[in-house]
């Protein structure tokens, strides 16, 4: 197989690596800027950040959060589990851990999904809670019933 032939069959990323080193979310955001043909000055206004934090996070000086990721993925149009995956992954490469990041989107909770335990101090809380909605509003039947689950939930 020709060299030629081998880079055309390497993927994007191992391309990426082998041409400009790592990928990284100060890198993607520099190639960004770049394409829309901006300045420093131009894209740091579009990010809402300082003209030096932008060109600080290009040269991979100063980490990208998560929250910040995310944010700047919706305003450039971009998905945000990739910024989101850059920003971790670069974390980590700085901590030294030989770790991989994957990032995946999460559908919308659906009404089947398992909820999470509710402790008994919760519970005795939602019940003392629906306990005085009742009062408040003279439902004589359901005064009642709350208080036998209430006297349950406390033992």
């Amino acid at each position: 197989m020709s060299a030629r032939k081998a880079e055309r069959d390497e993927d994007a990323g191992a391309y990426f690596k082998r041409e400009h080193g790592k990928l990284t979310i100060g890198r993607v955001l520099r190639s960004i800027r770049l394409g829309d043909e901006k300045t420093l000055s131009e894209f740091s206004e579009l990010l809402g950040i300082p003209l030096s934090h932008l060109s600080d996070m290009e040269h991979g000086r100063r980490a990208v959060t998560v929250e910040r990721a995310a944010k700047w993925a919706d305003a450039l149009g971009y998905p945000r589990a990739t910024f989101v995956q850059l920003a971790l992954q670069s974390e980590l490469d700085k901590a030294g851990l030989d770790l991989q990041v994957t990032v995946d989107a999460v559908a919308a909770r659906s009404a089947k999904a398992p909820r999470a335990k509710t402790t008994k101090l919760a519970k005795s809380k939602a019940l003392r809670g629906e306990l005085m909605k009742h009062v408040r509003s003279g439902d004589e039947r359901m005064k009642k019933a709350p208080q036998k689950r209430l006297a349950r939930a406390s033992a």
